[in-house]
C-alpha cells in the first residue's frame, strides 16, 4: 500500500491544495538553483510544472509514485526551469564587445598600463570565436562557467571550462609573442 507521500491527488480540490502548499517551497527551490530568474519568470515555470503534473495524472502518465508527490513536482520544476534557462538568448552582443564600456572599467587606465591593456584587449578581440566570447564573458563581464554554457549553448560547465583553457593557451601564446617584439 503506498504511503500518504506517494499518493496521486484523486480530485481538482486536492491538487489545488497541494499546488498552493507547494508554490513557495518550489520557487524557492528553481531560485536557488537558478539564481538568475526574475519573479515573473518563476511564476511562469511554476505555472508550467503544474500544467505538466496535472495533465502527467489526467492523460494517466502518472499511474504509481515511487518518491513523494513533492519529489516528483520538484523534478517536473527543474525540468522546467532547466528548459527555460536554455531557451533564453544571450543579452550580451560579443561581437561588439571590443567597444564594451564595461571593459573600460575593469582595466587600471594608468599611463604606465594603457598600452598593455591595449594590447591585452587587441588580443582577446583578435582571438576566433568561441575562445573571444568565453575570455570577455568570464572575465570582463564575470560570468560563472556554468552561466557560459547556457549563454552560448555548451553541454555544461566544464565543455566551457576545458575550452576556456585552450583559450587561455592560445592567448597566452599571442601575448608572450606580443608582448617580446
Amino acid at each position: 500500500m503506498a504511503s500518504s507521500k506517494n499518493k496521486i491527488p484523486s480530485s481538482s480540490v486536492e491538487l489545488n491544495r497541494f499546488f498552493d502548499k507547494m508554490s513557495g517551497k518550489m520557487k524557492a527551490y528553481v531560485r536557488k538553483h537558478f539564481s538568475s530568474l526574475s519573479d515573473d519568470e518563476l511564476d511562469d515555470i511554476y505555472q508550467n510544472a503544474s500544467i505538466a503534473l496535472y495533465e502527467n495524472i489526467v492523460n494517466g502518465k502518472l499511474k504509481v509514485l515511487t518518491s513523494s508527490l513533492s519529489t516528483y513536482f520538484g523534478s517536473i520544476c527543474w525540468n522546467q526551469a532547466s528548459k527555460h534557462t536554455l531557451s533564453i538568448k544571450p543579452t550580451v552582443d560579443y561581437e561588439d564587445i571590443y567597444n564594451n564600456e564595461k571593459i573600460d572599467e575593469l582595466l587600471d587606465e594608468e599611463p604606465e598600463r594603457a598600452e598593455r591593456n591595449r594590447l591585452v584587449r587587441q588580443i582577446v578581440n583578435d582571438l576566433p570565436k568561441p575562445c573571444n566570447e568565453i575570455l570577455w564573458g568570464y572575465y570582463a563581464d564575470d560570468h560563472s562557467m556554468a552561466e557560459l554554457a547556457i549563454i552560448l549553448n555548451y553541454n555544461n560547465a566544464d565543455t566551457v571550462k576545458s575550452t576556456k583553457s585552450r583559450c587561455m593557451s592560445k592567448f597566452k601564446e599571442r601575448a608572450f609573442k606580443m608582448f617580446l617584439k
